[in-house]
């Protein structure tokens, strides 16, 4: 967090020095529950993360060897996930992995509606913002400023309906554990403590 003369609250995320847990330990590595429901062991590593919000799923992707298209559609927190990867893809300790990641500032309903045949994914993962999101582990004052800057996703229904017709493979929509579907049943769940991994096979999805 950085301050200007005014004391104005700006975002400010580093993937190198890490104090948001970009760099957890993965100790399970395939078996965590991310890369079971992304279908990691099965070869589907081509990822478009749809709701990049703070880039942490993405981060986790990409340690995970995944190629992630990370979609933010706003542009202050595009610009703090790209400077914040511009710098990881130099630094010997994370441009291993830094390289399989990009961010892309645009509005994910219209990327995924405009994406051609070639340049679809296999697997398209959502991980909307609700009122209740879990809390981060941002300092309050960025929290409150990621939370104005992102504001709630209204329009996940219509965002998981295109990615159920973008994906080639599956959606993988994460979700707090006791709270609905977006859409409807999944065709399965991987649950954890606190979230759980809704996945929608493409072959059997119908909107």
């Amino acid at each position: 967090m950085t301050s200007s003369k005014e004391n104005k609250v700006q975002l400010k995320l580093d993937f190198i020095n890490d104090r948001v847990n970009y760099l957890r330990p993965l100790p399970k590595g395939k078996n965590e529950l991310i890369a079971k429901a992304i279908g990691i062991g099965k070869g589907f590593t081509d990822v478009i993360d749809a709701t990049a919000g703070l880039g942490m799923d993405s981060v986790v992707l990409a340690r995970m060897g995944c190629s992630v298209r990370a979609i933010e559609r706003s542009k202050e927190i595009f610009t703090s996930l790209d400077s914040a990867l511009i710098l990881a893809q130099v630094d010997l300790k994370t441009q291993n992995w830094a390289k399989n990641l990009k961010f892309i500032h645009a509005d994910s309903i219209h990327y995924l509606q405009n994406l051609k045949q070639n340049e679809k994914p296999q697997v398209i993962y959502l991980d909307p913002m609700f009122p209740q999101k879990k809390k981060s582990s941002l300092p309050r004052k960025e929290m409150v400023l990621f939370r104005s800057l992102v504001g709630d996703d209204t329009d996940s229904e219509e965002l998981l309906q295109i990615a159920l017709k973008t994906a080639k493979e599956r959606v993988v929509v994460k979700r707090p554990l006791k709270s609905a579907p977006i859409l409807k049943e999944p065709q399965h769940s991987f649950e954890g403590n606190s979230v759980r991994y809704d996945l929608y096979l493409v072959s059997k999805a119908s909107t």
